[in-house]
């Protein structure tokens, strides 16, 4: 059931490329039993091994002799006693070793996804890097599409990394293959995930792929799931959206420096907020439904805009795409275990990657670039984790103005637009030398009340963005903080602190097993839970009815994914 409505999510969006994404499913599918299947055998052949190696202690195992004509014992020549007839690959038997097999069987999956990765999403880029965006493919239907113009299929990244990483736990023995083609299918196509991530590992749902004691529907389960999702679904369209208008003014203007700085580092805060709840609204969604649907996904933000540097920050962005290159790229190449020219090289190959992951863009080479840079920098030099209060308070607002500066490299189109974005930011144009820091000054002044008599015209345009985005800006920061955790710190706000704790009760109720019916049942709760019940459902209700009237109504819903 899940597994149609995955497919009919996709074919509603995508429908000319559903058989991509089936074929990818089949690819490693079919790919990971390969690589268990000989894993096994490997297994039973070292099993073997070891049985002979007790039953004739005295022998080499690698010492015998062939078959006598007359009989089908194999006989050790130590010992002149007979063994097992050797299976096929024991002791050099076999045309190619189990571990070459597996490997080559492993890079050709990778090879696979990684090509039809290339294929959709960077082969235009590259031609266009080499001049030969011009060339056109005349086979078949494909004989007027030009290159550098392949649609891109939906979330191709997120269920490419999804497959790589099942195929690579399955090589490194970490899982075994599924064996049900539906199941398998079902993990990376369900759709909550599938177009807009986090990428999810196969371990982790592994045992929540069928109904069982590790994954049930109850009502508690799908009221907290139900309560992600909104919030979700509020992040998105009532934050991200509305603040998308005053990150995209600036580029509408014919030139950046037709706007003072205050009104740029303005622009790229409220792009810096937008691009959080657009991401983390997704990804909210997604863990609600599954939550729903009775899955448990990781989490996959975690307050990244209050880290205290920029190591902490990819702890806390994007979760599960930054463990996947720690995992499955910077420790294979060895990490930070063999020196420190290795691990800049490690450090150099993984940002690179990232940059080239998010999108078929010089300006995204270029970010990565710069956070290796940043991060090499950190890591071997500042170590602020290491240096006193006063340098880590420092170090914490430089990572966030760096931070919003590299949003602003992602959010522009091309290099050029970015130098000359960043340039103005830092006032070297006609109008900065005029509208530095005092313009923010005035302009707050003027929002609070005072006058602007004498003020450049360029302050009107930060006064104007100020009266209609303040009450979105003040709550974006506010809602990137950690709240519930400041929430359960404070004995002021402890009534909503207890509304998440029963909520937060009720889920780890739901995994373990389901609670007692009693519990369960309004009468038996206390007035005060009750009433706070209510006020939860009055809130969100009225939230939804707000974010649906915004979708009706609006004509601004941005789908930043669509750029990636």
């Amino acid at each position: 059931m899940l597994l149609a409505a995955s497919l009919f999510f996709y074919a509603y969006g995508e429908p000319r490329f559903v058989f991509v994404l089936l074929l990818s499913v089949a690819v490693n599918y079919a790919g990971a039993l390969a690589i268990d299947h000989i894993s096994q055998n490997k297994k039973q052949k070292n099993k073997h091994d070891e049985t002979d190696k007790q039953d004739h202690p005295t022998c080499n195992k690698t010492d015998y002799t062939a078959c006598h004509p007359t009989s089908n014992k194999t006989y050790h020549t130590s010992c002149n006693s007979p063994c097992n007839p050797p299976t096929e690959g024991r002791h050099g038997l076999s045309k190619a070793p189990n571990d070459a097999l597996r490997r080559l069987v492993f890079l050709s999956i990778i090879a696979a996804d990684l090509g039809l990765l290339f294929l959709c999403k960077y082969l235009g880029f590259i031609l266009r890097l080499v001049g030969c965006a011009g060339l056109t493919v005349s086979a078949g239907r494909l004989g007027s599409l030009v290159l550098s113009e392949i649609p891109l299929p939906l979330g191709i990244s997120f269920f490419t990394f999804q497959a790589i990483s099942y195929v690579a736990d399955v090589y490194r023995g970490d899982v075994k293959a599924q064996k049900n083609p539906f199941l398998a299918a079902l993990y990376i196509m369900f759709f909550p995930q599938l177009i807009a991530g986090p990428i999810v590992r196969y371990r982790t749902v592994e045992e929540q792929l069928i109904l069982n004691e590790r994954r049930h529907i109850d009502i508690d389960r799908f009221g907290h799931g139900a309560k992600r999702f909104l919030g979700g679904l509020f992040k998105k369209v009532l934050l991200a959206n509305r603040l998308s208008a005053l990150a995209d003014a600036p580029f509408s203007l014919a030139s950046f420096t037709l706007a003072p700085p205050a009104y740029l580092w303005l622009s790229s805060l409220a792009y810096s907020l937008q691009i959080f709840f657009d991401f983390s609204g997704y990804s909210d969604m997604a863990i609600g439904l599954g939550e729903m649907f009775g899955f448990r996904f990781a989490e996959n933000f975690d307050a990244p805009y209050t880290a205290a540097n920029v190591t902490d920050f990819w702890r806390r962005w994007h979760i599960s795409l930054s463990a996947f290159f720690k995992d499955y790229v910077y420790i294979p190449l060895g990490g930070s275990r063999k020196g420190r020219g290795a691990q800049l090289r490690n450090l150099f190959i993984v940002w690179l990657l990232t940059g080239i992951w998010h999108g078929a863009n010089t300006n995204f080479v270029l970010w990565g670039l710069a956070y290796f840079l940043v991060l090499a920098v950190e890591k071997l030099l500042a170590r602020p984790w290491e240096r006193g209060r006063t340098f880590r308070v420092f170090w914490r607002v430089c990572t966030l103005v760096f931070v919003n500066m590299q949003w602003v490299v992602f959010h522009a189109d091309g290099v050029k637009q970015v130098l000359s974005y960043l340039a103005a930011m830092c006032g070297l144009s006609s109008v900065g030398a005029a509208a530095g820091s005092a313009g923010l000054c005035a302009a707050l002044f003027g929002f609070f009340g005072g006058s602007l008599t004498g003020v450049d015209a360029g302050f009107d345009m930060v006064l104007s963005a100020l009266r209609e985005n303040w009450a979105f800006l003040l709550a974006g920061i506010v809602f990137c903080l950690p709240l519930k955790r400041l929430m359960l710190k404070r004995k002021s706000l402890r009534i909503f602190a207890d509304t998440q704790n029963a909520a937060a009760s009720s889920t780890e109720g739901a995994y373990g097993g389901a609670l007692p019916p009693e519990k369960m049942e309004t009468a038996g709760r206390p007035a005060g839970e009750v009433m706070r019940g209510c006020l939860l459902v009055g809130v969100y209700g009225a939230l939804f009815l707000w974010t649906i009237s915004y979708l009706l109504l609006g004509s601004h819903n941005p789908f930043i994914y669509f750029h990636f």
